[in-house]
């Protein structure tokens, strides 16, 4: 009986992987899927799939902080340590009446900082890095899943300049009517973006 020196699904799954660029190895990336990210001990908790400019599937390697008390910092590493993105959230539940929105929502995730550091012409890119499309996306996505895990129904609010705005709002965030400071304006994500939110790119 012969037997093959090659194992067809490695010899196929090692063609597709070619074009990823922050792939390594000889088995499928482990994704995070439906892991309780907050249950995750700090350190690479999973990857995320995102796209280069040519729009070529790749990941990248989550890394969760959660050393600061009520603040969690993700972000999104490339095999070789370099932060391509990353995200602060706090979680805030049952807040003072005065800190309640016109939203009326009484818990929440609020992001406190997202960047995306390949993104050329941006305020936080880094030169030297690939650009990725969907980075911001799959930051927000870790978001809304520490939101429902936290018991807080998926609720996000931000602040956003306006150069931020076309891409929250196309995420399906809304302005919170008449909240404006220091010219960023408070954004939340209501009930019907919710699900369309979660399986952009096929979810996380």
């Amino acid at each position: 009986m012969k037997i093959s020196a090659i194992n067809p699904y490695y010899q196929n799954y090692r063609t597709q992987t070619q074009a990823r660029p922050t792939f390594q190895g000889f088995y499928p990336a482990q994704k995070i899927g439906r892991m309780c990210i907050g249950m995750a001990q700090d350190g690479i908790i999973g990857k995320v799939s995102v796209f280069d400019k040519n729009m070529n599937e790749c990941f990248l390697n989550v890394v969760k902080d959660a050393t600061v008390r009520n603040l969690e910092t993700y972000m999104l590493k490339d095999n070789f340590g370099r932060i391509i993105g990353d995200m602060e959230i706090e979680i805030v539940k049952n807040p003072k009446e005065s800190e309640i929105p016109l939203t009326g929502e009484r818990s929440w995730v609020f992001v406190k900082f997202l960047s995306n550091n390949s993104k050329p012409n941006t305020t936080y890119h880094k030169s030297g890095l690939s650009e990725y499309k969907g980075i911001g996306t799959r930051l927000m996505q870790i978001a809304q899943r520490r939101s429902d895990e936290a018991g807080c129904c998926g609720n996000i609010h931000l602040r956003s300049f306006d150069s931020s705005m076309a891409f929250y709002k196309k995420l399906g965030f809304r302005e919170v009517p008449t909240e404006y400071d220091y010219k960023q304006s408070l954004l939340y994500l209501p009930p019907e973006a919710k699900e369309p939110l979660s399986k952009l790119y096929g979810g996380l």
